[in-house]
């Protein structure tokens, strides 16, 4: 018996008599590596997760509806000019950021389909999962751009209805708005970027190529 190559007994009668001396024996499956199974679950989990994350900004159009139906029911000396300015501003980025939670949905179930054929070590597998990284990182150079610019023209639409209330804007202040959504960006990153390491490499190339 090999190392490599467990055996066990057939599961059934076989159709013809042997041809040589020895027990009938069937050769097990190849055991899927470790790494296979560590990304697969990843994949699912990732996907599930961000595929929920993204129905959020979907709803985005939704809610500054209903906010600006609840605003215009206050008394105008209630509603902050400030606060009206700012929600009208960030209602202009409002569809833009739905379509692209939309695509990033889509995308994300691609993720979850590239999970299971991992598990099951399926060949398109690999090949799937560097076309998911390369949409992914697009949308969300996408999605942080957008996310970007509606932080700055709230934050400039606050400070012209209230130049009392809030300061103008400065470096700092624009650096803060770009920096916080440059460090989300760079977090979303990581996955599809290791993907595409990962299944470039020759070794898991070639262990994948015989996938079937």
């Amino acid at each position: 018996m090999s190392d490599q190559h467990p055996e066990r007994p057939l599961p059934h009668e076989p159709d013809a008599p042997p041809t040589v001396p020895g027990p009938l024996v069937a050769r097990l499956a190849p055991v899927p590596p470790a790494w296979a199974t560590v990304l697969g679950i990843l994949s699912i989990v990732f996907g599930v997760l961000g595929a929920i994350s993204k129905c959020w900004g979907m709803a985005t159009p939704f809610i500054f509806m209903l906010m600006e139906r609840l605003f215009a029911a206050m008394p105008e000396d209630e509603v902050p000019e400030a606060v009206g300015q700012s929600f009208s501003m960030m209602g202009a980025y409002a569809w833009p950021i739905a379509g692209v939670s939309l695509l990033k949905t889509v995308v994300a179930c691609l993720l979850v389909a590239v999970g299971v054929g991992l598990l099951k070590q399926r060949a398109w597998a690999p090949a799937w999962a560097i076309r998911y990284a390369v949409l992914d990182m697009v949308l969300t150079l996408g999605e942080g751009t957008l996310g970007a610019l509606a932080q700055v023209a709230q934050m400039e639409a606050m400070q012209a209805a209230d130049p009392a209330a809030f300061g103008p804007m400065t470096g700092w202040t624009t650096l803060i708005a770009y920096g916080s959504v440059a460090f989300g960006v760079l977090v979303s990153l990581v996955w599809p970027v290791f993907l595409i390491v990962w299944f470039t490499r020759r070794r898991v190339r070639e262990r994948t190529s015989t996938w079937t």
